[in-house]
């Protein structure tokens, strides 16, 4: 097959491969199935994580830093919530 002239459409397909999602997948991470050592202690880390995060709003709660000392409906301070 002879071409003549020049096509940038190769160039161009290739880009657009570059830049497509399909180019730059990573596939998830796998969960550690439920029983398993290594499940216990990803839900450890969780936990810890989440205390630690708790923690350091009602520092900042309590140093005057962030939100105030609010109450929702209930009556609970805000830095006493699980959720936000």
């Amino acid at each position: 097959t002879v071409v003549k002239g020049h096509s940038d459409i190769v160039d161009a397909v290739l880009y657009a491969f570059k830049e497509s999602p399909a180019y730059s997948y990573v596939p998830p991470k796998e969960k550690a199935k439920p029983g398993t050592p290594e499940y216990d202690a990803e839900v450890a880390q969780s936990l810890f994580e989440n205390h630690v995060q708790k923690l350091e709003r009602e520092r900042q709660m309590k140093d005057g830093q962030g939100r105030g000392w609010t109450t929702d409906q209930s009556g609970i301070p805000s830095w006493l919530k699980y959720d936000e």
